[in-house]
C-alpha cells in the first residue's frame, strides 16, 4: 500500500517532507473553507444598524392648540385658507340644532338628498328619526342624512348656508366660508387656527361631544323595519388609549385627508388639527405625531395620560 511518500513528481523524483508538508496544508485548508464544512463554509451576514426614519408630515397644514390659554404647541401653516371637506359639518350641527327641531320627527331620505352624496346606506324612500340622521352625520359623514337634517329646519339650502357663514362671523371666523352644508363644496375653507376654535365651541354642545365620541350606533329605518343600519365612527383616534372629547373627519379631492379632533390632557383640553395629509391612514399618524412632539416639548408633569410612548 502507498503512502505520501511513494508519490512522484513528473520527474519521478520522491516529494521531500516540505512538499508532502505543503500538499497537506492545501488539502485541510480546502476542506475547512469548502461549501459542505458545517462552519466555515456558511456566508457569515453583515448585520447593520439601520437608522430610524425622520417622520415627515403630508399634511399641508397642522396644530395643536392648548385651547384652555390659547397657546400654540405645534404650529405648521396653521394660518392657510384650505378646503376643509367634511369639518363643515361641526357648524351644519350647531346651525341645525339653533333651529329648534325636534329630534325625534321623522323625514324621509329623496332622490335630490341621493344625488352625488359619496358612499351612503340610507335609500331614497327610507324614513328616519331625525336623532338617528344626526348620528349619521356626524359619525360618518353621511352626506344624504346632513340633506334631510336641513330640509327638516324648514329652511333652503341657500338659506342655511348663510346662517352658517353667519355664525362663522359671530364666532370671529374671518377666513371661514361655507358653501354648502355637507362639505363636499370645495368653497367651505377654514384655517386650521379658526377650525380649532370651531370645534372648541361646537363641542361645548354636549349632543355633539357625545355623538362624535361614539364608536358605534344602531337604528332601524321608521317605514322599513327590518331594514337595519349600523354605524362605525370615521375617527380611528377613538380607538386608541386616548382620552378623546369629540372631534371630526373630512375629505374630498381638493382638500385631502382632514383631522380636527380634541382630546385631555391631564388638566389640559389639546386641539389637534391636520388638513391636507396625503391618505386616510396618514392623518391619524400625523395627528399622533404633532401630538407626541407636542407633549414632549411641555413640562414634564404634563406628560400625562396620552399614552404615545409607541407612536
Amino acid at each position: 500500500m502507498r503512502n505520501f511518500r511513494d508519490w512522484k513528481n513528473p520527474n519521478g523524483s520522491i516529494l521531500d517532507k516540505w512538499g508532502i508538508y505543503l500538499l497537506s496544508l492545501i488539502l485541510i485548508g480546502g476542506f475547512l473553507f469548502s461549501s459542505s464544512s458545517p462552519v466555515f463554509g456558511k456566508t457569515v451576514k453583515k448585520t447593520s444598524v439601520k437608522k430610524k426614519k425622520e417622520f415627515k408630515l403630508t399634511a399641508k397644514s397642522a396644530l395643536v392648540l392648548d385651547l384652555d390659554n390659547e397657546t400654540v404647541l405645534y404650529d405648521m401653516n396653521s394660518e392657510d385658507v384650505r378646503s376643509i371637506a367634511s369639518l363643515t359639518k361641526l357648524m351644519t350641527a350647531m346651525v341645525f340644532l339653533e333651529s329648534g327641531v325636534d329630534l325625534f320627527d321623522t323625514i324621509s331620505i329623496t332622490r335630490d338628498d341621493a344625488r352625488a352624496s359619496a358612499k351612503s346606506r340610507l335609500r331614497p324612500g327610507e324614513t328616519f328619526y331625525l336623532i338617528d340622521l344626526f348620528h349619521s352625520s356626524l359619525m360618518s359623514s353621511d352626506n344624504r342624512a346632513t340633506r334631510a337634517l336641513v330640509r327638516a329646519t324648514g329652511m333652503r339650502e341657500g338659506e342655511f348656508v348663510e346662517r352658517m357663514n353667519e355664525k362663522a362671523d359671530s364666532l370671529g371666523l374671518e377666513n371661514t366660508q361655507f358653501a354648502d352644508p355637507t362639505g363636499l363644496n370645495a368653497g367651505n375653507v377654514s384655517t386650521a387656527w379658526e377650525t380649532a376654535k370651531l370645534l372648541k365651541i361646537a363641542l361645548n354642545d354636549p349632543l355633539i361631544s357625545q355623538i362624535t365620541t361614539t364608536k358605534q350606533y344602531k337604528f332601524y329605518s321608521v317605514n322599513k323595519r327590518k331594514r337595519f343600519h349600523q354605524l362605525g365612527n370615521s375617527n380611528r383616534l377613538l380607538k386608541e388609549d386616548l382620552d378623546i372629547l369629540g372631534g371630526k373627519t373630512g375629505f374630498i379631492g381638493k382638500s385631502g385627508w382632514c383631522l380636527a379632533v380634541m382630546l385631555r390632557n391631564v388638566e389640559e383640553k389639546l386641539c389637534v388639527i391636520v388638513l391636507g395629509a396625503s391618505s386616510n391612514k396618514r392623518r391619524f399618524a400625523e395627528a399622533k405625531h404633532i401630538l407626541k412632539t407636542a407633549i414632549q416639548n411641555m413640562l414634564p408633569d404634563k406628560l400625562g395620560s396620552t399614552q404615545l410612548e409607541n407612536y
